[in-house]
């Protein structure tokens, strides 16, 4: 179980994923210094970070392309832990600068309306009806 979110404020640029990715890192080369600092860590050190403990029925919206990360869950008591609802929207318009989506599970390039996914949400909720596509991102791993 996941534990409170941790960003890392203005992180959602080409140069920090690539520092983050090490996307320049030559992997054929050997260090003598078992003690050198890798571009990840030396970011990571460099940047201060927001851990988001929210109250109960709260909900943070972000731009995903900022570094983020689940914290541990140190709930002892299973009855208190949280349910989550998770989704993104992307705007077709803006394109992935090198930061790559966290939309995962097959669901990059879906195509669900607002006032279509607010219908099948009111509709599941209530139980009044079923939704394939509601059905298809619940079951995704």
């Amino acid at each position: 179980t996941m534990g409170p979110t941790t960003w890392i404020p203005r992180t959602h640029n080409v140069e920090s994923h690539r520092l983050f990715y090490e996307v320049d890192k030559d992997p054929t080369a050997a260090t003598d210094d078992d003690s050198a600092v890798s571009t990840k860590d030396k970011l990571l050190q460099s940047k201060k970070a927001v851990l988001g403990t929210l109250p109960k029925g709260a909900c943070v919206i972000f731009d995903p392309r900022v570094l983020h990360c689940a914290g541990a869950n140190n709930c002892k008591d299973p009855d208190a832990t949280r349910a989550m609802f998770y989704f993104s929207f992307k705007n077709p318009r803006v394109d992935n600068p090198g930061c790559p989506s966290c939309s995962g599970y097959g669901l990059v390039n879906a195509d669900i309306p607002m006032e279509a996914l607010c219908e099948e949400l009111q509709a599941r909720v209530t139980g009044q009806g079923i939704s394939p596509r509601l059905d298809m991102i619940s079951a995704s791993p």
